[in-house]
């Protein structure tokens, strides 16, 4: 049977909405009138994400300089765009959890995804973008395209690694020439589903297939080094040892480092952040 997009987001675990608690959280945030109980209260009412917030604000990741007790301390010190970026993230690692896969380890992605969330936050705080938050999110939910396909297509995509232990072809190339697509092209569609903010869509769609002249060509620069970095550090979301991974030099121009930075400068940070142990959202 022929798969399409269509067909693999639609099935359950899919096609559904965000869990409410984003929406909630996010009309709050909209709501001029809204107090600083009410984002509280919001996040409150989930236990578990509560839980799973504090832990992430008190991760290297953020590097704070104390320990982050409540949530209301939370968003106090991160700020409310940056706690609704981690809500979105959050709420939906959280909500493929269960999902069975014979061919996927849902922790080893949870760990690539917030290898290169964190690398890209870092990477937008060195030349001073705004939206670091946004890039922490990008890099979260740029792969998801992968976990729908492992999931629903689990059968093919166990040949597509086979295939790519075997033949000096990315994963992604496999991907296309089994399926008609790859997973940039199903994460794109989840997204455009889910209605998230088009700088999501855009860094899912083309991480793999830079476009200096796309409309998040920053951003998207950004999330591919990111992604580079991170199957550098062992932290691919697969475990395909042949899946090399090349950088790609416009990507690299676009983001305009100083001449002093190098990726091995880069290395030298996050190795002194995040240190060699891995963290999991889920």
């Amino acid at each position: 049977m022929k798969h399409t997009i269509e067909e693999l987001i639609s099935q359950e675990g899919f096609a559904s909405s965000l869990p409410n608690v984003y929406y909630d959280l996010k009309a709050a945030v909209e709501d001029d009138d809204s107090e600083f109980e009410d984002f509280e209260y919001i996040i409150m009412q989930d236990i578990s994400l509560s839980a799973k917030i504090l832990r992430m604000v008190n991760s290297p990741f953020f590097g704070l300089p104390s320990q982050v007790e409540t949530v209301s301390h939370a968003i106090s010190v991160i700020g409310l765009a940056e706690l609704n970026e981690l809500v979105l993230a959050t709420s939906i690692l959280d909500k493929f959890k269960e999902l069975p896969s014979k061919v996927f380890d849902i922790n080893r992605f949870s760990d690539h995804s917030i290898f290169c969330g964190t690398v890209a936050r870092l990477i937008a705080e060195m030349i001073s973008y705004p939206k670091r938050e946004a890039m922490f999110t990008s890099g979260l939910l740029h792969d998801i395209g992968r976990l729908v396909l492992c999931i629903n297509a689990s059968k093919e995509m166990l040949e597509c690694f086979k295939l790519c232990e075997a033949e000096d072809k990315t994963l992604t190339e496999i991907e296309y020439e089994t399926f008609g697509f790859d997973h940039t092209d199903v994460g794109t569609a989840v997204l455009k589903s889910w209605e998230l903010p088009a700088v999501h869509i855009e860094t899912a769609k083309f991480h793999h297939k830079y476009k200096d002249n796309s409309d998040y060509a920053l951003e998207t620069a950004i999330l591919h080094v990111s992604d580079f970095l991170a199957w550098q550090n062992g932290k691919g979301e697969v475990n395909i040892t042949n899946d090399v991974q090349i950088l790609n030099e416009k990507a690299w121009g676009k983001i305009g480092f100083n001449e002093d930075v190098t990726l091995e400068s880069i290395q030298e940070i996050i190795e002194e952040k995040l240190g060699a142990g891995n963290q999991s959202l889920i």
